[in-house]
């Protein structure tokens, strides 16, 4: 927040590679035992890079270093590449984070510049 002439001005700041076009896959931890082993042999088998080459032919980007450059098209290589470095919020830290950084922002917005340094640190340590 940045003040000109007694008010409040914003300033906006864009986060460079980032995407929340990520799928994340876990375990609940009330899950019970019989669907935590179903759920992790899913996981397993997903993780294989037979399966990873073909999320690769759906134009989704694997997790696997060893497959995640194999694009079905030439035509998609130098957007596969582009995206290799692209960052993603933690979504279990933005889960604990969330109340900290909406009364950051809010008190940001009601002109409270440690706010302002506050929420940024809070949200730069989201991004991975």
């Amino acid at each position: 927040m940045r003040y000109k002439d007694g008010f409040a001005q914003s300033v906006l700041e864009p986060v460079d590679a980032f995407s929340d076009a990520v799928a994340w896959l876990g375990i609940d931890r009330d899950t019970d035992a019989d669907k935590t082993a179903v759920i992790e042999d899913f996981i397993d088998w997903l993780l294989r890079e037979e399966q990873q080459i073909k999320l690769n032919a759906l134009g989704l980007m694997s997790v696997r270093a060893d497959v995640r450059n194999i694009p079905p098209e030439t035509v998609l290589k130098p957007i596969f590449k582009v995206y290799e470095t692209v960052r993603t919020v933690d979504p279990f830290l933005w889960y604990e984070q969330y109340d900290a950084l909406k009364a950051d922002a809010t008190a940001a917005c009601c002109g409270e510049e440690h706010a302002v340094s506050s929420f940024q640190k809070r949200f730069e340590e989201l991004i991975r």
